[in-house]
């Protein structure tokens, strides 16, 4: 068989054709390097597969909603429709990512209880995911751009299942006093009644959402533990864990019903 006619190359930052060098071509054929065979058995069944689809970050939203009206409905339809891309997961962060929607800077990252460190909110009564009405230029935090985006998605897929996973938890509840940069859990705070507030935030969480017509199928108690970024992120105990992820359950399953 004939190798493929692809070409390789490298460019420059400003992507001069005169500049661009020549890389070696390699060959390339549809044959199969190894005679390992994959024998599916479908009789066989083990987990259910739950569908595919993409994340919606804070970035994603902001882009979708300032499209002219038709155009995002255009895009949500063909990426969402049942007859179309059909797309049934959607993976979105509760409260500020790393991929913001541009409009935030680092002095602007958000939870859903920002208070001052020297004030803890252990009753979670500053508790908002925005104020607002949803995709109205003066909406804050996640109804700006992430309820509205989501709604629209619903409406098209009514059974699209969305996992939401927080990037940091409020600054007040780390020993950093800040979202971004890592940082754990604060000390001079109770671990059980830090851990049992975090829980709360998950519950308020879910209901907010709900209340607005989004349910959220599944929730992970952080993206990325441990990587400490630029943006919001934070480190966790692998005791924290395990702890928060029981208290999260019982809060969650539970007490509140979800």
């Amino acid at each position: 068989m004939q190798p493929y006619k692809d070409e390789y190359w490298t460019v420059t930052a400003s992507n001069l054709s005169q500049a661009r060098t020549r890389l070696a071509q390699p060959d390339v054929t549809d044959q199969p390097k190894y005679d390992d065979q994959v024998v599916v058995d479908p009789s066989q069944k083990y987990q259910k597969w739950q569908g595919a689809g993409a994340a919606i970050t804070d970035a994603t939203a902001s882009l979708i909603w300032k499209l002219p009206l038709e155009r995002r409905k255009s895009l949500l339809h063909e990426l969402f429709s049942p007859s179309e891309g059909n797309f049934s997961l959607i993976r979105v962060p509760m409260a500020s990512c790393d991929f913001g929607s541009g409009e935030v800077s680092k002095t602007q990252f958000y939870s859903y209880d920002d208070v001052v460190c020297d004030h803890p909110d252990l009753q979670l009564k500053h508790f908002s995911i925005g104020e607002g009405l949803p995709g109205a230029e003066n909406a804050t935090k996640d109804m700006r751009y992430m309820v509205p985006v989501l709604q629209a998605i619903i409406k098209i897929n009514p059974n699209v299942k969305i996992l939401a996973t927080p990037w940091s938890a409020p600054a007040w509840m780390k020993d950093s006093g800040k979202i971004e940069n890592g940082g754990y859990f604060r000390k001079d705070i109770c671990r059980q009644k830090l851990l049992t507030c975090y829980a709360q935030y998950f519950v308020k969480f879910l209901q907010t959402y709900q209340k607005l017509g989004i349910k959220i199928s599944a929730l992970c108690i952080q993206n990325g533990p441990n990587f400490k970024t630029p943006g919001p992120s934070m480190n966790w105990t692998m005791e924290e864990r395990t702890s928060c992820l029981w208290l999260v359950l019982f809060k969650t399953r539970l007490i509140s019903g979800f």
